[in-house]
């Protein structure tokens, strides 16, 4: 085991980039990059120099599509996503199982990454989308709490994180990740024909 360089993190998504990439372009699934994976595209000419994570978005329909038939060509690659009962998070994730991805204070199940978000209808009222995004906030932050494994020194409101992590713990990321995932689904199915859409399972964290 060694630690990856930034580049060399680089290099391990661009390869898992263009294995997704070759099934969505096969299955004629529009996308988009998204986040600082755009940015780095447009200020940088490719990734923001420190950057360790990629993202990739396309509508919902074409997402379930996805997790449901995007099978890696390379071994050591794998597919994470809402259909696995134990994934804590409401979106997909291709990783290189090669690697691991080492954090002192959370639990993470995967290595190197790329994220593939579904883009969701969202209603058209400012007050409503503001309700949704409390409500899709708080499930993160209970889903962040039952990851959490230990506190960084001095960390702000450590006694309070401290016990909504144990609280958390008792239902699993998992859980609450689930829960992010059905309230996404939902709220796309009721503003279905919407003039808005949206990043829901991120953009409501955000």
């Amino acid at each position: 085991m060694r630690a990856l360089s930034t580049q060399e993190v680089q290099q391990k998504m661009l390869d898992l980039f263009r294995e997704i990439e070759s099934f969505l372009e096969h299955e004629d699934i529009p996308y988009v990059v998204t986040g600082g994976t755009a940015l780095g595209a447009v200020r940088h000419g490719g990734f923001i120099p420190w950057d360790d994570d990629m993202d990739i978005a396309v509508n919902r329909k074409d997402y379930e599509f996805f997790i449901r038939h995007f099978k890696p060509k390379m071994n050591y690659f794998s597919l994470k996503s809402n259909l696995d009962c134990d994934w804590g998070y409401a979106y997909a994730r291709v990783t290189d199982d090669r690697t691991i991805y080492d954090m002192p204070w959370v639990t993470v199940d995967n290595g190197v990454f790329v994220d593939v978000f579904p883009i969701d209808k969202l209603p058209d009222n400012s007050g409503v989308r503001n309700v949704l995004y409390l409500e899709m906030k708080t499930l993160d932050v209970f889903r962040n709490a039952a990851r959490r494994t230990a506190f960084k020194p001095g960390e702000k409101g450590k006694i309070i994180k401290a016990l909504l992590s144990t609280i958390a713990k008792v239902f699993g990321d998992a859980f609450f990740a689930r829960q992010q995932d059905a309230l996404a689904r939902f709220v796309n199915r009721k503003n279905k024909n919407s003039n808005l859409s949206g990043l829901f399972v991120v953009q409501g964290i955000n």
